[in-house]
């Protein structure tokens, strides 16, 4: 069940039980509500409204956050660090052209991530010379470094579009065996 399917039931739960033990008075002209008592349905649906408010405002975040280079990479990168936690780390795949690191896009995604705070122990590189050798690659560096094991959450930033054709990638790659 999703984490918003389990809040909203809880939610819901909660406002009945607390409005079970609600008293609606109506004499004439007059509406009176007053709680009838504090009683064992009052706590559990305080105690489900919490749940219900945590569920909602909580988020999981990835471990590992894949940002492949080429069009569009520092939008990417944003979006990476928008929606990365404290325990995330970031890979950047791919390896574009021959330039010289200090101006290569692995060198401008790496300085947008330190610029946001990001420390150079959580950011990894990795290269391909496609999308597929991308993927590919990051996931053998990954395995090398025996880091898979402790990464379960493990997102990829791109547009719609891009994370169709690396999903596509993921799954060929795996029936061939060549990532698990």
């Amino acid at each position: 069940m999703k984490k918003k399917s389990l809040a909203l039931i809880l939610l819901i739960i909660s406002i009945i039980l607390i409005g079970l033990n609600f008293k609606l008075d109506l004499t004439g002209n007059v509406a009176q509500g007053r709680y009838a008592s504090f009683n064992i349905y009052t706590i559990f649906g305080f105690a489900f409204l919490i749940a219900s408010f945590i569920l909602f405002i909580s988020r999981k975040s990835l471990d590992l956050i894949i940002i492949p280079l080429g069009d569009r990479m520092m939008n990417r990168a944003k979006k990476a660090v928008d929606y990365g936690g404290r325990n995330t780390r970031y890979m950047i795949s791919g390896e574009i052209g021959k330039a010289e690191l200090k101006k290569s896009q692995r060198k401008e995604v790496y300085d947008y991530l330190r610029g946001k705070g990001v420390k150079p122990k959580e950011i990894m590189v990795s290269g391909g010379k496609d999308s597929k050798g991308n993927i590919k690659c990051s996931f053998q560096k990954l395995k090398k470094l025996n880091k898979l094991e402790d990464m379960k959450n493990i997102g990829i930033s791109s547009s719609p579009l891009h994370l169709d054709r690396l999903e596509g990638y993921v799954n060929n790659l795996k029936e061939e065996g060549k990532i698990d």
